[in-house]
């Protein structure tokens, strides 16, 4: 990967973790408000679904060939899919705030921000070799 793409994706990683933080203190406010919360998942949803894309090109162009590599590719592909699935589910519950609680909808928000997390850790061991 040529520097300038590399650092671009790194960057996006970054401005991910200040979306998750957002994110992270729209659900620790008091009172909790369907608002900011949902503004937040907006905002970290629309920079991930770029993110991803760019992301998924590199690697299967990086980790094809070797069975390692397709192990891996194959693992980040499945966590694509779960975090996908996750979206997808916070933006039903987006879409209906007649049928779905507040409390549901912070409950998914959390869980997002943790397998998000977990998720640029696994990226940033494989795809730019630092330590989890």
């Amino acid at each position: 990967m040529p520097d300038e793409e590399r650092a671009a994706l790194e960057r996006q990683h970054e401005d991910l973790r200040g979306l998750s933080d957002r994110l992270g203190k729209a659900l620790a406010r008091s009172p909790l408000e369907r608002g900011p919360v949902a503004e937040a998942l907006a905002g970290l949803i629309a920079v991930l679904f770029q993110h991803e894309e760019a992301e998924s090109a590199f690697l299967r162009a990086r980790l094809k060939g070797s069975k390692a590599g397709e192990r891996t590719l194959q693992a980040m592909e499945n966590e694509h899919v779960s975090l996908l699935a996750l979206v997808k589910d916070i933006q039903i519950v987006m879409g209906h705030p007649e049928l779905y609680s507040l409390d549901h909808l912070s409950g998914l928000a959390g869980r997002f921000r943790v397998v998000l997390q977990a998720h640029l850790e696994l990226e940033e061991k494989h795809v730019y070799g630092r330590p989890a």
